[in-house]
């Protein structure tokens, strides 16, 4: 469960929360921390409510991008496309950056021992996500972005995570899912249960799958709209739209097949959404966002 708000004002720890929180405050009540409060609170469990503060820093924010070694470049490529169009969207696509996390590395990623160091690498969120498996021939996406969130908050560096893996992933009570994301940090797409699909085919459905995953991100569609939603397994649109909700390979090739012929991978809800000032922030940066009307 993820916190409303978080954030700098006057370098202020600020948080809007759900549930109870570490100050035992109600999720409707707006309250400050001290810095030790705050690094406590990247996991509060009051009974079964989890409390996970997210400070959004004012200042635009990169995308790494986590890649599972062996994917195919294809694919890379088509999750790549799959950014640009909701950046395109959105009018902010010359202004975020798309950086390969394995690119930025450098050498200084394991400890002493040869292990790999917390945090660091792609790998070690993978093997994170191994080691907490329900079995060997999946990734457990759940540990992966709790990972991502506590990330962010130890290091006090904002940036958004898209992992690209060639694994079947999962999250809790699902035998299986293509894709999984958390609310303004982490989406995570797997492109294993596509494999058997046409080259083309397969880029175009991975390519719808990552604009449906980064629009969660991104808060779509949003937690105040009343029409046109559903709620299953999240909040999804029920428009001809990529944010509908698909849970096998023939819906998400017929979800591919609308978006390429409407033209549109949104529809005029979900584009709304996608402009919605007053929730979490887009890119970090109100003044970059302009509502359409």
């Amino acid at each position: 469960m993820v916190c409303d708000r978080l954030i700098f004002p006057n370098g202020k720890y600020k948080c809007k929360g759900h549930g109870r929180n570490i100050k035992g405050k109600r999720w409707d009540e707006e309250f400050e921390l001290t810095k030790e409060e705050y690094r406590r609170c990247i996991r509060v469990e009051d009974g079964m409510t989890e409390c996970w503060m997210i400070p959004m820093a004012e200042k635009i924010r990169p995308i790494y991008l986590m890649i599972q070694n062996g994917v195919d470049p294809q694919d890379k490529k088509a999750v790549v496309d799959g950014i640009k169009t909701i950046f395109k969207l959105a009018g902010v696509e010359k202004k975020i950056k798309i950086l390969d996390y394995n690119e930025l590395l450098g050498t200084n990623y394991k400890s002493l021992n040869g292990s790999l160091k917390e945090y660091k690498t792609v790998d070690w969120y993978l093997q994170k996500g191994k080691e907490t498996s329900r079995n060997s021939t999946q990734l457990n996406a759940d540990t992966i972005y709790r990972l991502c969130y506590e990330e962010m908050v130890l290091s006090g560096k904002r940036h958004y995570y898209v992992f690209i893996v060639k694994s079947d992933i999962y999250l809790k009570n699902k035998n299986f899912v293509i894709g999984a994301s958390g609310g303004g940090t982490c989406a995570i797409i797997s492109t294993y249960m596509f494999n058997d699909l046409e080259p083309d085919q397969k880029y175009e459905v991975i390519k719808t799958a990552t604009i449906h995953e980064i629009g969660h991100v991104f808060e779509i569609p949003n937690n105040n709209r009343k029409t046109n939603v559903e709620n299953n397994i999240g909040l999804h649109c029920t428009n001809n739209c990529v944010m509908r909700q698909k849970r096998d390979i023939p819906g998400w090739i017929e979800m591919m097949d609308d978006r390429i012929k409407s033209g549109k991978p949104l529809c005029d809800e979900c584009i709304n959404d996608l402009f919605i000032l007053e929730k979490k922030i887009l890119i970090g940066l109100y003044s970059l966002l302009k509502v359409n009307t």
